[in-house]
């Protein structure tokens, strides 16, 4: 079967749902420029134009042994929590470098970076505190607010409203 272009356009909610009745192999153009496509709405250029913020170029070869140094330098510690000492290690990290390029938005980042605390209420709710208590989180929460648009004490004080109304 030989290739069929589309002009994928917004009739379609989701293209992946269009694929699936759609099967076979196509090309398509970016909603926004024209260029053709590979089996998406828009092309690699359009989709890097529309994320706000900082990022930068994500490689697993890089990002996991950082993760793993910034892991080891949290359990050293012995001040704060050790998740608690990740968590700001991470948004250190976040605010100096910006986010690996693997995320769409600040948003998408937190969908991993809430899980990075303990799990319970009666573990989560020192480590919230501690990390909204540090002094390096104070300096970095103005850097992440000017540059994700996001206030990073308030969201972890919604969080730790959330953590102290589920203590069992």
């Amino acid at each position: 079967m030989g290739k069929t272009e589309h002009n994928f356009e917004d009739q379609f909610e989701d293209m992946t749902e269009w694929c699936e009745r759609h099967p076979g192999d196509r090309e398509f153009t970016c909603i926004q420029c024209g260029i053709y496509t590979a089996g998406r709405a828009k092309c690699n250029e359009c989709q890097e134009e529309e994320k706000t913020g900082k990022f930068y170029k994500w490689d697993i070869k890089q990002i996991c042994p950082e993760r793993d140094k910034r892991f080891a330098k949290a359990e050293a510690q012995d001040s704060i929590p050790v998740l608690a000492e990740n968590q700001i290690l991470h948004l250190v990290e976040i605010a100096e470098k910006g986010l690996p390029d693997c995320y769409d938005s600040f948003e998408d980042f937190l969908c991993d970076f809430w899980p990075d605390f303990s799990w319970t209420p009666k573990e989560c709710i020192p480590e919230i505190k501690a990390v909204l208590a540090d002094p390096r989180f104070k300096t970095i929460v103005p850097v992440l607010k000017e540059t994700w648009n996001v206030d990073m004490e308030e969201e972890l004080r919604e969080g730790l409203t959330f953590h102290e109304s589920h203590i069992i």
